[in-house]
Formats: C-alpha cells, structure tokens, sequence
C-alpha cells in the first residue's frame, strides 16, 4: 500500500528515482491508504483500506465516488448502485427466507429456476410448437371423493368441502382475478372403468369453485363419489 502525491520537483537522480518509485508503486496500488491521498486529480483511483471501498475521484475534483465494496475474506466485489436504481433482492423480504434464486436457460430451448441448490424445473419452455401465447393453471387438485375428501396433491387449493354425494367445493388458497375462469376435470369410480365419468362446474367465485361428479354413461346416472377427482382451473 503506498500513496504519492505524483509530482516530482527539480530533485537530483537519487532523489528522482525514488520519487518516481513511490509513485508508481502507488499507482500500481491504487493509491490504497486508511485516509484520502492529500493530492488530488480528476478521476483519480483510490483504493479505501478502512471500510474497503474503490472510489474515483470526480471530474471535478470535489469528491469521491464510490465505486463498490470488495470483501477480502471472500475474494469478491460488489459494484454500487446508482440511487436511480434499485437491484432485485435474492429473499430476505417480508414473510421470505434468504436465499439465493437462480433463474437461466438450459441452452436448448427453456428457462429453468433454482433455489439455492434445490431444482424446481422449467418456468417457461418453448417446445410447444407455434406463435400462439400459453397459458397456466391458478388452481388445480388431485383429491379422493370417498368419505372425507382430502388432496393428495394441490396447487392454491387449501381445502376440499364435501356438499353431498358428488357434490364439493373446491377452495382457493389465493382468490382468483375473476369468476370467468375455465374449469377441467376428469373422475374415476372403482370399478367403473369402463365408464364415462365427467366433473361438471355448477357455480363459481373467486374463492371457490362447486364442482360435481356424474357418471356419463347410459347404463348409470347420477352422482357418485368418485375414488379420485383431478380438476383443474385455468384463466
């Protein structure tokens, strides 16, 4: 760590070389120092040992930038913001973990979303073919109809309320923007395989949805309550 004030008055040769080596040994330093060089240029480079910060010198000369902090310990450095920016925080915020979210292409053809080192797939693909824009699910549920109705597999459903015998409703862990979304399913009964099954939407609200399940065929009507319900919400 060295710092010059980089000038060289009318010295002799012993006197120059040593001026001219600590000058350059400051500048190959970056003028590093606990406190400010007392001579100061337009743009010039210091390196802030006490707090570990690169600043440079302002054009005009009148004070120092801060170029960003370098962590010695970790070998790295992170660049300063402008206060006109402000950089996407990796968790910490109100309700959320701190940990790291790693969002890249796979190089072929999707992008692909990591949790600190936890693996959580594709969020977009671009394997279906054509222009025309895709769209997910806001809810969906895989749940058994028999008894006590539960889900053995959800995604913003918090519960399953039995109205009846094929009759359920099926509850949004986060209400939908709208009631004009497209409701899909299919149901099975045990040994009904033979049959035509189907999950028909009798009424819906951002809060929930009230689905019943029928047999389809000729030979048996009604509802029934079906071994598994899968049922999906589009919108």
């Amino acid at each position: 760590m060295s710092q010059s004030t980089h000038e060289v008055g009318n010295v002799s040769a012993p006197a120059f070389r040593t001026a001219m080596n600590t000058s350059l040994q400051a500048l190959a330093s970056l003028n590093s120092g606990a406190s400010a060089p007392s001579t100061t240029y337009a743009n010039m480079i210091w390196y802030d040992t006490a707090n570990n910060i690169l600043k440079m010198r302002s054009e005009a000369d009148d004070a120092w930038i801060n170029l960003g902090t370098l962590d010695q310990s970790t070998n790295t450095f992170q660049a300063s913001y402008s206060e006109a920016f402000t950089p996407v925080q990796q968790g910490g915020g109100v309700g959320q973990s701190s940990n790291k979210i790693y969002i890249g292409f796979d190089g072929t053809s999707a992008i692909k979303l990591t949790l600190d080192t936890s693996d959580y797939g594709k969020i977009y693909t671009g394997d279906a073919p054509g222009s025309a824009p895709t769209y997910a699910a806001r809810a969906w549920a895989n749940f058994g109809g028999m008894g006590t109705p539960a889900t053995r597999a959800d995604g913003n459903v918090s519960s399953i309320t039995d109205l009846g015998v094929g009759s359920y409703a099926v509850n949004f862990t986060t209400p939908l923007a709208t009631t004009a979304y497209c409701v899909t399913g299919t149901c099975s009964a045990s040994g009904e395989g033979s049959s035509t099954d189907c999950v028909i939407a009798i009424s819906q609200t951002a809060t929930y949805a009230h689905i019943e399940t029928r047999y389809a065929n000729q030979a048996v009507s009604g509802n029934f309550d079906p071994a598994t319900v899968n049922v999906v919400f589009f919108m």
